[in-house]
């Protein structure tokens, strides 16, 4: 019996070994495992950017790998969405000189301007007709439906940009012209299409454009020598509430002018539509349009990708740090147009055309006292904003790259 009880107590122990030992087993694969995800996790995320936007890495980022060149290209994951003292001094830096034509800079470098709906346009695109008027030998052309110009026609040398109209254009000797006027004086074309613009009309006519049309648009743009020429692109931030009832009230305008609607029935039109986006999960993000480059759009339809709102929030973010636009905002119009003052006329021969305002587009009812009305429903106020933070996310980045490059005026000095 003695020798039955020895043998089953070391049987339990072998058992109870056995079972320790297979725990500790486990417990070493399952360490491997973890070790093996994680690890390869950070190889999959050695391209990503450390935002402080959000707060988190995004799921585009992710996709970025040393594999994908061409995508690490497309979306500057080596660039973060922050600004610096720097970038802002480079912004601001002399494009030009407005002396007898500055000829060695002709063909060499053009000025965009991204129009962004309802963010200072009509006043900026009169101000830089007015410029090419008074700035010897860069001319202007006014581009509009430009905002979905596809990545193919931009590189193409032989194409019109699509869909793309050249609608005005000031020559670099100073003269308006309607396009279509123009073009048909060359003999280029005389069809229904004559007036779409390309490559070719902008390199050789004239070094300033612009409307609503992307970021990126001018990539491919090349002197006579077929070399790209370089782009310094302007743009113009707006708080995005007053951003939304402005655009609403200028889709209305034809309606307000013939008084078949009143205020009080936009404001209904406004608070419904914002309850109803909201309701299905979806934001104002106008800024996207316009921030994303023809190249990245590309992308995302080939390869069927759709970002998060947060995603393409940071993307845009950094676009226009790549960029590194020349940030004006329409609450500060005396400070932005200081900036471009110093950009475009550092030697000050044409100071009184800075001194532009900003001017009504006539769309009926006052944008702010609209505003002011919303803002007495302190309920559907701040569902408005909640439409809106997506704007205001990028909005609020715009106005600290302004201020950085206004405050560089003063450190250049």
């Amino acid at each position: 019996m003695k020798i039955k009880a020895s043998l089953s107590l070391r049987g339990s122990a072998d058992i109870a070994s056995r079972m320790k030992r297979g725990k500790i087993i486990i417990l070493i694969a399952a360490a491997f495992v973890i070790y093996f995800m994680v690890r390869t996790h950070n190889s999959s995320m050695s391209l990503t950017v450390n935002s402080d936007v959000g707060g988190s890495d995004r799921k585009g980022n992710q996709k970025i790998t040393t594999a994908e060149p061409y995508k690490a290209t497309v979306f500057y994951p080596n660039v973060a969405a922050k600004y610096s003292e720097d970038l802002a001094r480079l912004a601001i830096a002399p494009v030009w000189s407005c002396l007898n034509g500055d000829d060695k800079l002709k063909e060499q470098i053009k000025v965009a301007f991204v129009h962004v709906f309802k963010t200072a346009g009509s006043t900026m695109r009169d101000f830089f007709k007015e410029y090419a008027k008074s700035c010897p030998g860069k001319g202007w052309v006014t581009v509009i439906g430009c905002s979905d110009a596809t990545a193919e026609s931009i590189r193409s040398d032989n194409f019109n940009w699509s869909p793309c109209v050249a609608k005005e254009m000031i020559t670099r000797e100073g003269k308006f012209n309607w396009l279509s006027d123009y073009i048909k004086s060359q003999k280029r074309l005389d069809n229904a299409n004559d007036t779409l613009a390309d490559n070719n009309l902008l390199e050789r006519n004239v070094d300033m454009y612009g409307g609503h049309m992307q970021l990126g648009t001018g990539d491919f743009l090349k002197n006579r020598e077929g070399k790209l020429v370089k782009t310094r692109y302007i743009t113009f931030f707006r708080d995005p509430v007053p951003k939304y009832v402005s655009g609403v009230l200028y889709d209305k305008r034809f309606l307000m002018r013939n008084k078949t609607i009143t205020r009080k029935e936009i404001i209904e039109c406004m608070k419904t539509e914002v309850k109803a986006k909201i309701l299905i999960g979806s934001y104002s993000v106008k800024y996207f349009e316009y921030f994303q480059t023809p190249f990245q759009k590309e992308f995302l339809r080939e390869n069927n990708i759709e970002w998060s709102w947060e995603e393409m929030t940071n993307v845009v973010m950094r676009n226009l740090v790549e960029y590194n636009v020349i940030a004006g905002v329409v609450e500060h119009m005396p400070a932005s147009m200081k900036i471009l003052h110093h950009a475009l006329d550092h030697e000050k021969q044409i100071p009184k055309l800075f001194e532009e305002e900003i001017r009504s587009n006539g769309a009926g009812y006052s944008t702010s006292d609209v505003v002011d009305e919303l803002k007495t429903d302190k309920e559907f106020f701040e569902l408005l904003n909640e439409y809106v933070k997506y704007e205001r996310m990028i909005y609020e980045f715009g106005l600290k790259m302004h201020e950085q490059q206004y405050a560089a005026l003063f450190h250049n000095n």
